[in-house]
C-alpha cells in the first residue's frame, strides 16, 4: 500500500516517490467519499488516495506573519510553516502526476 512504509517527508521521501511504478494506484477503487481535515492524518493525501477518496479538505490561510505562502491548519494557533499547501497537497499532486505520466519517446 502507498502509506504503509512512510516516513517523514525528506529528500529520500522524494526520491521513493521517483521510483513508484506508474500503476500504483491500480488496486485503489475511487469511491465517493470525503477526507475530512486531510492534514490530521498520518500522511496527508496518500492516505486518502489509498483510501479511494475522490474529495479532501485544505483549511487554506494567508499568514503573512509566518511568510508569504499559504498555509493548512484548522485554526490560525496550528499554522506551522512546515504545513503549506504547497508541500501537503500541490507538491504531492505534482509528483504523483509526474509518475502517472512519464515522457515517452513518441513524437
Amino acid at each position: 500500500m502507498i502509506t504503509s512504509r512512510w516516513g517523514l517527508p525528506s529528500p529520500s521521501t522524494q526520491k521513493a516517490l521517483s521510483t513508484w511504478p506508474t500503476d500504483f494506484s491500480r488496486d485503489i477503487t475511487p469511491i465517493p467519499c470525503h477526507s475530512h481535515n486531510d492534514y490530521w492524518h498520518r500522511v496527508p493525501l496518500y492516505d486518502a488516495l489509498e483510501a479511494g477518496c475522490t474529495s479532501v479538505e485544505a483549511n487554506v490561510w494567508l499568514d503573512t506573519a509566518l511568510k508569504d505562502d499559504l498555509y493548512i491548519g484548522h485554526t490560525r494557533q496550528a499554522l506551522t510553516r512546515a504545513r503549506t499547501l504547497k508541500s501537503l497537497s500541490t507538491d504531492p499532486l505534482l509528483t504523483i502526476l509526474n509518475n502517472q505520466n512519464e515522457p515517452t519517446n513518441q513524437q
